[in-house]
Order: C-alpha cells, then sequence, then structure tokens
C-alpha cells in the first residue's frame, strides 16, 4: 500500500517513466523512457523527480531500481492496458535499429506480454536457436516452449509443431529424457507432424538415451522398410547413419555394412543431383 501511495503521489510522467521502467527490469534506458513519455519539462528534472521517490537512482543513461522487489510490486500495479500497451512499445523500441538495442528473448518476451503472439514465437524461436548453437539447451527449451505457446494463441498449429519437434531436440540436449518422451507424446496427440524421418529420429534419440537400444532400432528400421515417399533422400541418408551408429556400438558389424552400403549409394545419388 505505500508503495502504491508514493507512486500515485509521484510527478504525472516521473510516475509514467518508473511504471514503464519496472517493466523494462532493474536497469532501463533513460532514451526509452523519453520516447514512452515525453517530459514536459528538461530531463534532467524529471530525473530528479524519479530520483525523489526513493525507488530510482540514475546510473548515466538508465534509470535503476534501488530494490528488486520493489520494482516487481510497481510493475504489478501498472493497469493492465497500460502494461499492455508499454509492453508493446518497449519490444518495438529494443528491436529498432541495427544492431537491436535488446536480446531476441527480451524482445519475445515483451511481445508475448503484450499480447503480440506471432512476433513472440518469431522472436523466442529465433532467441532459443541461437542459444542451442551455444550449448545452452536448457536455457532454448524454455524459450521453445514459449514460442510453441505463442504459436498455439494464433492457432499457428503447424508453427507450434515447429517449435514443440525444437524443444524435444533441446530437452534430448538437456539430458531430460523423460520430458523429450512427454512433449513427442502431446505432439503425436496434437496430430503434429514434421517428418516421419525427423520423428524417428528424435524418438530413437530418446529410447538410446534411456538404454533402449533395440527399441531405438526397432523405430528408426520401421521408417526405413519400404521407404515412404515422404522421406526426401537427406532424411534416409541421416537414417541410416544413425542406424550404423546404433549397430557398430551394439556389435553387429554385419548389419552395419548393409545399411553403409545402402548410405554410400544414397550419398552418390545426392551429389549427382
Amino acid at each position: 500500500a505505500l508503495i502504491a501511495l508514493c507512486v500515485r503521489r509521484a510527478h504525472a510522467t516521473a510516475r509514467k517513466w518508473i511504471e514503464c521502467a519496472a517493466l523494462v527490469g532493474a536497469r532501463a534506458p533513460i532514451a526509452l523512457l523519453a520516447e514512452w513519455a515525453a517530459p514536459p519539462a528538461t530531463t534532467p528534472e524529471l530525473l530528479r523527480a524519479c530520483a525523489a521517490t526513493g525507488f530510482v537512482r540514475i546510473e548515466g543513461p538508465f534509470l535503476v531500481f534501488r530494490n528488486e522487489g520493489v520494482r516487481g510490486r510497481i510493475a504489478e500495479l501498472v493497469p493492465e492496458g497500460t502494461r499492455r500497451d508499454a509492453h508493446r512499445f518497449i519490444a518495438r523500441w529494443l528491436s529498432a535499429g541495427r544492431p537491436q538495442r535488446g536480446s531476441l528473448e527480451a524482445i519475445g518476451a515483451c511481445f508475448f506480454a503484450g499480447g503480440e503472439f506471432e512476433l513472440a514465437a518469431e522472436h523466442c524461436f529465433r532467441a532459443g536457436e541461437q542459444l542451442a548453437a551455444r550449448g545452452a539447451p536448457r536455457a532454448a527449451s524454455a524459450l521453445f516452449k514459449r514460442a510453441m505457446s505463442a504459436r498455439r494463441l494464433v492457432h499457428d498449429e503447424a508453427g507450434a509443431a515447429r517449435a514443440g519437434f525444437a524443444l524435444v531436440r533441446a530437452l534430448l540436449d538437456a539430458g531430460d529424457t523423460r520430458g523429450a518422451k512427454d512433449q513427442m507424446t502431446r505432439l503425436e496427440h496434437l496430430g503434429a507432424a514434421e517428418t516421419p524421418a525427423l520423428q524417428a529420429r528424435l524418438l530413437a534419440r530418446a529410447a538410446r538415451a534411456e538404454g533402449d537400444s533395440e527399441l531405438a532400432l526397432r523405430i528408426l528400421s520401421r521408417v526405413t522398410v519400404g521407404r515412404s515417399p515422404e522421406i526426401d533422400l537427406e532424411s534416409s541418408f541421416e537414417i541410416e547413419s544413425d542406424l550404423i551408429e546404433l549397430l557398430v556400438a551394439e556389435g553387429r558389424s554385419n548389419d552395419a555394412e548393409s545399411h553403409a552400403a545402402m548410405a554410400v549409394q544414397l550419398a552418390k545419388t545426392l551429389y549427382e543431383r
């Protein structure tokens, strides 16, 4: 109640700055705040009014909160409509310029909070890809999950499936086999289909991670038998490569050699295309 009272008593524009800054995070660029609510007086005067609340201090080009708990409470007090508009503004401000002023993750989170789910999904997915490439699959999985949720909110089932399969890969890379298998089950129940080859490879990888090499072999072999026209040459080559690795690990060299011959033939066909 005391925080809310102090915010209400603040200078009108200073209040807008502090509320917006609370939504930005612990450190809010003053340039962003000046575009959100143009100061009626000089910027230094308005900054002094913000600092007078005791919630923030000025550090160069940033408005910095003195206490994270207070910042969170102020963010909660921002009216829903204002919060949504502010998040949209923050996302666009952070994404402006080259290079962008903010991270893909921060921009995606703001678009999501602002209700712009397509843009949120796009930024979160790209952020997840970057983290996965840098060897941070656990952090990437959280972003792929948010991207999938955003796609579903706009009824983009194909986009949700794409994010869902990326989530499975990230969970497997993070060693969360159970989570990956659960996610694959949810995708199958939703009728999500990326490609039969990718589904098989992900399921086989999950089975192998749990020590069930026989199940992994059955999953991959089932896809190669009859070789569906939906499976392209590159995917077929990748499946054969996975089978060779599995069979060698199981000591089944003769079987591995037959699949190696198939892989060589596929490689030649790909090269000659």
